[in-house]
This record gives C-alpha cells, structure tokens and sequence, in this order.
C-alpha cells in the first residue's frame, strides 16, 4: 500500500463536532430566515420550536436550551400574546446578531455597571425590574419567579425600586439599545436610593 495515503482515523469527536456545527448552522439559517422580514408570528414561533424538539440534543451551544426553554414557556397555553412575540423577537435578534452571543451567552460585557460586589438579594417586600434578555426565559416568567417568593415585580424603573437584573444574553453596545435606557436610569438612582443592579447570574443563583 502507497505511504501517499493517511489512513490515519478521525478522533471520535471530529465527526461529533462537525454535526453539531451543522446543526447551529441550521438553526440560526431558520431564525435569520424567520427575520427577513422583521418580525416572528406564532406558525414560524411553532417552527421553531418542533426543529428544537427534534435537534437539541445534537449540539451542546447553551443558545438551543435556552430558545428552546423560552418557546416551550410561551406556548404552554397554546398561544403567544403579543408581549411574547416581541421578548422573543429580541432574543432572536440578539442571536442572530451578536457572535460572541452564541459563543458565551453567559458572560456578560465587562462594562456593564454591575454592583461589585454583588449584594445579597432579599425577596420578600422587595422590587425587582428586569431589563435585556434573559436565558431563564421572558421577563415575565423572571417576575413569577420574584412574586412566588414574596417579592414585587415591576415593568419600569422608579425610586421605589430595589433590584435591576440585567439578562445574561447581552450585548456590548447595551449602552445604545432599549434596555440600556433601563441601565442609565438605574445608575442615576443607585447612590440616591441604594438600588442594586445586579446580573441574571447572581440573581439565578438565589432562587435554585
């Protein structure tokens, strides 16, 4: 036999790694697809979700549980309302969008103003807001999380305010996006009222 030829096998992992690329390829091909023109209604939402049923398991990129997490949530009573629809066109938007998103949908941007240290969270009689993406699911389901424990739950952020939890699936242009108003006006109130903005990381953390 010709000493031209390698016949040397492929580590067991190659092929392994080479279909779960395929797989992420596939996925984010489907949801760029999805925002061609802007916007997610519930058939593509539904789409979605029955590709993630059938494909999650063939990559290990914390994007697929994390969808596919939040699509199951939205369709548990069968239907997306339309506060749904737009957490889960932001979410698409930054996944599609931001590389180092899918890389490491955990770290967050160094320049975020977290608190440092992190504090201790208390629930009870205690406001919380939540403001970007989230990888536990939409915001609304964040806010079950804070009211089940005897926490307040709010939309907005006012001086009556005692958390912000900053979604781990960031960006680091927050400063120019929607929720990076949320942010500033967090800063603005944090040496006045003692307001604490903290990390879904951090936030998580405390209600396993």
């Amino acid at each position: 036999m010709s000493d031209d030829y390698d016949i040397t096998p492929c580590p067991a992992n190659y092929n392994i790694d080479r279909v779960a690329d395929r797989v992420m390829d596939e996925l984010l091909g489907i949801c760029r697809g999805v925002l061609a023109d802007g916007d997610v209604n519930q058939d593509e939402a539904k789409f979605i979700l029955k590709w993630l049923g059938k494909n999650r398991m063939a990559s290990d990129n914390v994007l697929m549980p994390a969808l596919y997490s939040r699509l199951k949530d939205i369709f548990q009573d069968g239907v997306m309302d339309d506060d749904e629809r737009q957490d889960l066109l932001s979410f698409l938007k930054h996944a599609t969008g931001n590389n180092t998103v899918l890389e490491n949908m955990t770290s967050m941007p160094s320049s975020l103003p977290l608190d440092d240290p992190q504090p201790e969270i208390v629930f009870t009689g205690h406001v919380f807001c939540f403001t970007g993406n989230f990888a536990l699911g939409p915001r609304k389901v964040c806010g079950q999380e804070v009211v089940s424990r005897g926490g307040i739950f709010k939309n907005s952020i006012n001086k009556q305010l005692d958390y912000l939890v900053i979604g781990s699936i960031g960006s680091s242009s927050w400063i120019h996006s929607t929720h990076g108003r949320k942010i500033e006006k967090a800063i603005a109130y944090r040496e006045e009222t003692g307001l604490a903005i903290i990390s879904e990381d951090h936030w998580a953390c405390s209600i396993c």
